[in-house]
């Protein structure tokens, strides 16, 4: 049973691993400028642009948008880059003030 749920672990790990690609990436004071911006030249790393919503998972209006950045990230995921950052967080609330 254990080395079973060992497996079953490693494999869910997998599946969200996939899921994860098809998402927009999960942004936020710890890896924004490890990922979208440099902290020294606030240029934008690598060669594609960034749509960055800036969300609270409350709100209605967020909610109801929600899908549209989803879609937003699947169609154009080769020419753009799609980032989230929920200004509720403790990491997320920093680049919201700072962006707001």
């Amino acid at each position: 049973k254990f080395i079973a749920s060992i497996v079953l672990a490693s494999l869910a790990g997998f599946a969200t691993a996939s899921d994860e690609s098809d998402m927009p990436t999960v942004l936020d004071a710890k890896n924004f400028f490890e990922n979208v911006l440099d902290s020294d030249t606030d240029k934008v790393i690598g060669d594609k642009p960034w749509f960055i919503e800036f969300f609270a998972p409350w709100c209605p209006h967020c909610q109801h948008l929600a899908p549209v950045w989803d879609e937003l990230h699947q169609r154009n995921k080769e020419e753009v880059k799609v980032g989230r950052v929920d200004c509720t967080s403790e990491f997320g609330r920093p680049l919201c003030k700072h962006y707001q």
